[in-house]
């Protein structure tokens, strides 16, 4: 066998398994709607409210729910069978996306209408996000855990330059509503594979009550020092770094002079390096060490945002949103890479919830401060003022995963 065969080979290991290859097209097709959707919803609600704090209080209240609830869900995942708790949420997730194309399309939809959409999403969410990570386990070998993190987030950030690059020339020609009909159409793509695929997903029938579970879950994340550590850091960065992406609309149209074609651009850029960096992990998933990849990226992604934040050039801007996707898709790949092999079977489907929680729950805390501090200073002065809070936040993490 050649090496670049090997390569192949390597790269799409866990598309071997046909129930993970039938979820992950499926995959695939909801996340590029998910995305068009998330462009086209924030640049709606600007040209709707013209505030940034509104396009904070967007990102709250659509990530709001993982924080109260993924927890729980990652105990669900222990306990009742993953599928059916997938099938009721793509239902429900595409039930939402054809209510706001509908009223979109009429011409009825106002800010509180998208915002009580977002967060009904976000309660959906709250239970797929967690459950879909503990699923994919069950659909491959244990050897295959990494390849198929990898592939996954490929499919996920292949949609982020996809879906705002659609998104962007569909609200030139016709507004937001074909994006909302699209993200539907993709949900149903994924209830279709689900009904083909017999797996249920591993169920821990061993319960000693809600509580305990709770309890024995929280208490082996905190004993854990790399789960503990890479949680640490998720948090600190989805608190201090990832609301970027809530001001990008901002960034377009007041700083760099762009419209809704040059937004979709920008959004399409930072997902294209995101979708080269997941290629690139999926190909060398079994010969890297992933707490150095955490640790470099983690750097990495520091710099380039704080490198954006001043940037007036629009091909710069570009750029360096390319270079941030790639080291964000490094970091986090790299940890849910690392809670998945030190998790045991029993327990992960509530550390996935924890990071559900970590990686998302927390983002309204950042997304609402980033939007207020973007109307009182400026959105540069606000970004910087995250890279440097997420630098201090996370001396402790990168020192015991130093170690």
């Amino acid at each position: 066998m050649g090496v670049y065969e090997a390569i192949f080979l390597g790269t799409f290991a866990s598309l071997r398994h046909p129930y993970f290859r039938l979820f992950f097209l499926g995959q695939a097709l909801c996340l590029v709607g998910i995305w068009m959707q998330t462009t086209a919803q924030r640049w709606l609600i600007l040209e709707l409210t013209d505030s940034a704090t509104i396009l904070g209080l967007l990102g709250a209240v659509g990530s709001l729910p993982i924080f109260f609830f993924s927890f729980l869900a990652g105990w669900l995942a222990d306990r009742l069978p993953k599928r059916r708790l997938l099938l009721l949420a793509k239902i429900l997730g595409g039930l939402q996306a054809f209510l706001l194309g509908l009223i979109t399309q009429l011409g009825w939809v106002t800010a509180w209408h998208i915002l009580v959409l977002a967060g009904f999403l976000g309660l959906v969410n709250a239970l797929e996000l967690p459950v879909r990570q503990a699923y994919l386990y069950d659909l491959v070998e244990p050897e295959d855990i990494t390849n198929a993190v990898a592939l996954h987030s490929t499919a996920f950030n292949l949609a982020r330059f996809l879906g705002p690059a659609a998104a962007g020339m569909l609200m030139v020609r016709w507004g937001a509503w074909p994006c909302f009909y699209f993200n539907a159409l993709g949900f149903l793509a994924v209830v279709f594979a689900l009904l083909f695929i017999p797996l249920e997903g591993r169920v821990e029938r061993d319960s000693r009550g809600l509580l305990r579970d709770l309890r024995e879950g929280l208490g082996f994340v905190l004993a854990h020092r790399v789960v503990r550590s890479v949680l640490l850091l998720v948090a600190a960065f989805s608190i201090c770094l990832l609301p970027y992406a809530v001001l990008l609309p901002v960034f377009g149209r007041d700083i760099l002079g762009v419209g809704a074609r040059g937004y979709g651009f920008l959004m399409a850029a930072n997902g294209a390096g995101a979708f080269t960096g997941a290629i690139f992990l999926a190909s060398v998933s079994t010969l890297i060490d992933r707490r150095r990849w955490i640790l470099r990226s983690a750097f990495s992604l520091l710099v380039f945002l704080f490198l954006f934040a001043w940037s007036r050039n629009f091909y710069l801007s570009a750029a360096l949103l390319y270079l941030s996707g790639l080291s964000m898709v490094f970091t986090f790949n790299s940890a849910i890479s690392l809670l998945q092999t030190y998790s045991p079977s029993e327990l992960r489907g509530r550390v996935m919830g924890l990071f559900s929680m970590s990686f998302l729950g927390l983002f309204p805390l950042g997304s609402l401060l980033f939007g207020w501090l973007a109307e009182r200073l400026s959105p540069p002065q606000a970004l910087s003022a995250g890279v440097f809070l997420a630098a201090l936040v996370c001396l402790y993490p990168i020192r015991l995963l130093r170690g």
